[in-house]
C-alpha cells in the first residue's frame, strides 16, 4: 500500500508550490490537492496562481512526487 497526503493540509505554512518538495522530503511519493476556492489564502498565497497545471506538474516531476487524485470544488 502507498500513503499519500493532501497538499491542503500539511505544511501549510509554505506556499502551495513548495509543498511538493516538502511532502519528498517527508518521504512521500504520492499526493493529492483540491482545486477551486478552497485552499485558505493565509497559507497558500494566491492560489489560483499557485496551481496552474503546467507548474504542478514540473514541481512534481523535479520532486519526485506523483499526483494521484485532484478534487475539484
Amino acid at each position: 500500500m502507498n500513503y499519500g497526503v493532501c497538499l491542503e493540509m500539511v505544511f501549510t505554512e509554505h506556499p502551495f508550490l513548495d509543498r511538493i518538495q516538502l511532502v519528498a522530503d517527508a518521504g512521500y511519493r504520492f499526493a493529492e490537492m483540491w482545486f477551486g476556492d478552497l485552499t485558505p489564502p493565509k497559507s497558500a498565497g494566491d492560489a489560483m496562481k499557485s496551481k496552474q497545471a503546467a507548474q504542478i506538474r514540473a514541481a512534481a516531476e523535479k520532486a519526485g512526487v506523483r499526483s494521484e487524485e485532484r478534487r475539484v470544488g
